[in-house]
């Protein structure tokens, strides 16, 4: 078969047949997967264009209509889309709504206590580095003590602050107890992944970094008012998994009557399976344990106040 002259009518009909299927084609997600080749003159394009036309017919029209936007110049393929900073953060949150158990380090940067609060608050001391236990909006904290002894308290599936005193011992504050302050200091202490990204959402201005391939997804986060409340996390920021959109890491700058109380950095160690019963009070007690709730209030202040005893206190000048 001899070629064309380089002015011939088959040129428009091969042209006019390929613009109509590329017209149904992604031409460029063909071209994410193809490198660019140097131009070539017009001439020996229309003859390659004629060859392929030919001898291919009209099956081919995609592939062809992709290599005419490469041999016309077609430029570099657009950016890999990129998912916002909310729609990563709604990824977490539901990364971290099943049953998945993670065990996360936590490491307390503890700021001076507010000036403004005299004395010292009692919970002061339970700011304090150990390792946590999640499932939802389930935890278990563990710290080792000075003297031996662990501070262990937790959330359990029915939203219940417990505090494992001794083994014989422990404390269960109601999920309608949000106000009190040891309950909300062992909120605190955990990663309640759905209510912190839920917080996130509706109560922060998020941005998203870049990131490398298979590098961590990171989202930072500023809360934006009116005013932070108690405990309030200003900033945040969380690193995820590219693949799960799981927290590898998450950062909390936390507020207490408007004034500095610690930054919270928590680092994903392993992921695993927990039993049940390590998420409630009685699967850190005795078999004969006492646990004492909100029906006896004087007994559970006494036993609270007892056990705060047992850390080490905070002294003017020290962290």
């Amino acid at each position: 078969m001899s070629e064309p002259p380089d002015h011939h009518p088959v040129d428009d009909f091969v042209r006019q047949h390929l613009d109509r299927e590329a017209a149904t084609v992604d031409a460029r997600a063909v071209l994410r997967r193809v490198h660019p080749v140097p131009a070539v003159e017009p001439a020996r394009t229309r003859r390659l264009v004629w060859r392929w036309a030919a001898g291919i017919g009209v099956g081919a029209g995609a592939v062809a209509a992709a290599c005419l936007l490469i041999v016309f110049g077609g430029g570099t393929p657009p950016a890999a889309h990129a998912a916002t900073a909310a729609e990563l953060v709604r990824d977490a949150k539901a990364a971290h709504s099943d049953a998945t158990d993670r065990l996360y380090d936590v490491k307390v940067d503890r700021a001076a206590p507010p000036s403004r609060r005299e004395p010292v608050p009692p919970f002061w001391p339970l700011l304090r580095d150990g390792r946590v236990w999640t499932r939802g909006e389930q935890f278990w904290f563990d710290s080792p003590l000075p003297d031996g002894r662990h501070g262990t308290f937790g959330r359990d599936g029915q939203g219940r602050v417990w505090v494992a005193v001794a083994p014989r011992l422990g404390l269960l504050y109601s999920p309608d107890e949000t106000g009190e302050p040891l309950a909300r200091v062992c909120n605190l202490m955990s990663l309640r992944g759905p209510t912190l990204m839920a917080d996130m959402l509706d109560h922060y201005d998020l941005s998203r970094e870049d990131a490398a391939p298979g590098e961590p997804l990171k989202v930072r986060a500023t809360f934006r008012g009116p005013g932070p409340g108690e405990f309030a996390a200003t900033r945040i920021s969380l690193e995820l998994d590219p693949a799960t959109k799981a927290v590898r890491k998450a950062v909390q700058e936390r507020l207490a009557g408007g004034e500095a109380v610690a930054t919270f950095t928590f680092t994903l160690r392993e992921t695993g399976r927990q039993p049940d019963a390590a998420y409630e009070l009685r699967g850190h007690l005795d078999a004969n344990a006492r646990v004492v709730g909100p029906k006896d209030l004087p007994a559970r202040d006494r036993a609270r106040g007892e056990w705060l005893g047992r850390f080490p206190a905070w002294r003017p000048g020290t962290r």
